[in-house]
């Protein structure tokens, strides 16, 4: 399978490339940047035989992995799905869930293939959560953080409101995307949260949301970019509770400890896991495309419709 990589981001460089050339069958055949040294750089680091400045210049490919800032996602992936091109794109897909929709009718309609780089839900540790779910017996609540200190404000996209920044967008997408893989459809009367909004760069900073679902499942999900860091997920259920303290972004080579408690608190399971999620997930999506296989695009609307309620049912805050 021929990919062509647009945008050379910092993680395209550390987990993505890295990752592709590590599957079989996977063969990135052209690298674009608008920044011609860039991907000329990144050409000779990873022997890709093309670069390019020109983004129509990536033709001939299965695939195409965009990481280019969020509010540039839905213009390059209908370009690409238009000529015929499966994406894989950085999250958030979209800055809005009408053109997560509009992305997802048209992948669709030309049978294409669209993923979004969640890779926490390929991690081995995701998939032990989900099967052992059942011995919590009835889930009452999920409590999920994604939260860091702040970074360079003067380099970093995230901070840039133009080029869809914003807490929500970036890190809050981790745990509304972990919550609606695990509940219900959710009562959208229940909604209610807040964010912070900077004055200084005019975007969220930090936020919040709680949702209930059909089934009577809360979750209290947190995210911030003005935090000590935090990346856990505490799920509980009537007859106990399940907790990872790394769940979203743990490193290739990284141990993470997952514990399960009984109702009294008890430690009654300790497992230990190492996986590149990176490279499950590209595996995974060259599946699906080798499979035609699209059952997961009603999960990306999903999230996608989640994280609209959590920005327009919130409380605004505004900070310096």
């Amino acid at each position: 399978m021929k990919i062509g990589i647009l945008n050379c981001s910092d993680i395209a460089k550390r987990r993505m490339i890295p990752a592709m050339k590590s599957v079989e069958g996977i063969n990135i055949t052209i690298v674009c940047s608008r920044d011609i040294k860039k991907a000329r750089e990144f050409a000779k680091e990873f022997g890709i035989p093309q670069y390019t400045d020109d983004p129509d210049s990536i033709k001939n490919v299965d695939a195409v992995y965009i990481s280019s800032p969020p509010s540039e996602h839905f213009f390059h992936v209908m370009k690409f799905l238009d000529r015929g091109i499966n994406v894989l794109c950085e999250k958030s897909l979209t800055t809005s869930d009408s053109h997560t929709e509009t992305i997802i009718k048209e992948a669709d309609r030309n049978g294409l293939i669209v993923q979004e780089n969640y890779g926490f839900i390929f991690h081995d540790q995701w998939k032990w959560i989900t099967k052992t779910l059942p011995e919590l017996g009835d889930i009452l609540s999920i409590n999920a953080g994604f939260e860091f200190p702040p970074r360079d404000k003067s380099t970093d996209f995230r901070y840039n409101k133009e080029l869809g920044g914003g807490a929500l967008l970036d890190a809050g997408g981790y745990p509304i995307k972990a919550a609606s893989m695990l509940m219900k459809k959710i009562n959208l009367g229940e909604i209610s949260g807040s964010h912070r909004l900077s004055a200084e760069v005019e975007v969220d900073v930090s936020g919040n949301v709680y949702f209930l679902d059909e089934n009577g499942t809360a979750a209290y999900l947190t995210w911030s970019f003005e935090s000590p860091y935090k990346c856990e997920m505490e799920i509980t259920g009537n007859r106990g509770k399940i907790k990872s303290r790394k769940i979203f972004t743990p490193r290739p080579d990284e141990t993470v400890i997952v514990e399960r408690t009984d109702e009294f608190g008890k430690i009654v399971e300790t497992k230990e896991f190492k996986t590149d999620h990176f490279v499950e997930l590209i595996k995974d999506f060259k599946r699906r495309i080798d499979e035609k296989d699209n059952s997961h695009h009603k999960e990306i609307l999903k999230q996608s419709n989640w994280q609209s309620y959590a920005k327009t049912t919130s409380f605004r805050t505004i900070v310096n």
